[in-house]
């Protein structure tokens, strides 16, 4: 069994999944030569739920049998300083073995559609281990006057081999 794992890991490893959790997941996406991006430590993810308080998606899931589930799921976004700052949170009702985001994407606004910025390729995950919260975030400087900005995700939570998703969408944007 631990060989098997060990070789799982390692092809996973050589098809180009990232541990940094500012990248994106699954091909190995390296932002463009005019993006910045760069993980928000956990004062300035505080700050971002600060700043966008009128805007940011809360929602409440309870589950209604033994109060496990997803509890808090947030999604933000502000902009300043030359970039857009992303933050979100899920938090379950109990420990999971898995807690966190996955499917983000920062869109724009062109020509009645929204347009995915980032990740330009692959998924965008961040999640954490054997807790009851994860909470993360990262800033993309841009260079785009005017434009509408949003982003969605898909909060998750694996407990006791149940998983709880909620999607959510923040409110747009404009920097």
């Amino acid at each position: 069994m631990k060989r098997v794992l060990t070789g799982l890991l390692c092809l996973l490893l050589a098809l180009g999944y990232s541990a940094d959790p500012v990248l994106a997941k699954g091909k190995a996406y390296r932002p463009q030569k005019r993006e910045q991006v760069r993980a928000l430590s956990q004062k300035e993810v505080d700050q971002v739920f600060r700043e966008s308080a009128g805007d940011v998606s809360v929602a409440v899931m309870r589950s209604s049998s033994l109060g496990n589930g997803l509890t808090t799921c947030k999604l933000a976004i502000t902009s300043g300083g030359g970039y857009l700052k992303v933050a979100f949170q899920t938090t379950a009702g109990g420990t999971a073995s898995r807690i966190g985001i996955r499917d983000l994407k920062l869109q724009t606004y062109e020509r009645s559609f929204w347009k995915t910025i980032y990740p330009a390729k692959g998924t965008y995950i961040y999640s954490k281990s054997k807790t009851g919260i994860c909470k993360g975030g990262f800033k993309i400087s841009k260079k785009a006057a005017k434009k509408k900005y949003r982003v969605t995700a898909k909060h998750f939570a694996v407990i006791k081999g149940k998983t709880y998703t909620k999607n959510k969408t923040t409110s747009v944007i404009v920097y």
